[in-house]
């Protein structure tokens, strides 16, 4: 699976927001995110209309944050972009397969895994976790807990060592 370019534009202009906490003229986040200004232009209607950024008017006109940093999930951006956040067909409530196999394939099974690794992944991830310098390692040990539990287990192990 491969996210729209559309996915990786709006998260980044999401990121670029949270971290300029003002309201950003488009033609410096088209500058900085390497998008053509027309296609930000559109993606910002969608952003707006999901209340994910607001827009501003006028001479000093933008787009701002439409919510905090740590109430945008991934799971909400990729979903509004892609239309879906599920991995195969056979996922979907319909769960069509052309075998008619759902409840007995192995392939099905292992994307069910996969599908709720992804998802979970999604939904604890927020643009706020993004602000900062994060390794791969830390980022892997989010798909299982997210981001909010790791910081949480580590808060208790350092009470543990104190």
């Amino acid at each position: 699976m491969q996210l729209k370019l559309t996915t990786d534009y709006a998260i980044r202009t999401l990121l670029y927001l949270a971290r300029h906490r003002r309201i950003v003229p488009i033609a410096e986040i088209a500058e900085a995110m390497k998008i053509p200004r027309k296609y930000l232009n559109r993606l910002g209607l969608e952003l707006r209309d999901a209340g994910l950024l607001i827009t501003h008017r006028g001479q000093h006109g933008g787009y701002s944050l439409g919510r905090s940093p740590g109430k945008i999930r991934l799971y909400d951006v990729v979903l509004l972009m892609e239309g879906t956040v599920v991995l195969n067909r056979c996922l979907e409530e319909e769960n069509y397969c052309g075998l008619g196999a759902t409840s007995y394939c192995t392939v099905h099974k292992c994307y069910s895994v996969m599908q709720k690794k992804w998802e979970n992944f999604l939904k604890n991830v927020t643009i706020e976790n993004l602000m900062g310098e994060t390794s791969e390692k830390e980022i892997e040990k989010w798909i299982d807990s997210g981001p909010g539990e790791m910081i949480a287990e580590s808060e208790q192990e350092e009470a543990l060592v104190c």
